[in-house]
């Protein structure tokens, strides 16, 4: 996941205009097996929140795995759908 930060971060801005960060924030988990988001697994989620959705916020590399995400693909997803 983000770094602790990030998410307190985008958490008080939730709170901030009024809506509980366990009602409005989703975050996708890295697959079990091998610890990694997976970019259908996140194509998936936007797909699936496509109509409540106005933010994917990700970092381009995790720092923890090395994972680099295929950005391209997610950020053609996000513009499909009109979020940002």
């Amino acid at each position: 996941g983000a770094f602790p930060s990030d998410r307190y971060a985008v958490a008080s801005q939730v709170r901030h205009h009024g809506h509980d960060p366990a009602e409005w924030l989703t975050e996708v988990a890295p697959r079990e097996e091998s610890g990694l988001l997976s970019t259908h697994d996140l194509l998936a989620a936007i797909d699936t929140l496509q109509d409540s959705l106005a933010l994917v916020l990700l970092g381009g590399a995790n720092y923890l795995t090395g994972q680099v995400l295929d950005m391209e693909a997610i950020a053609r997803g996000v513009r499909r759908i009109n979020a940002s």
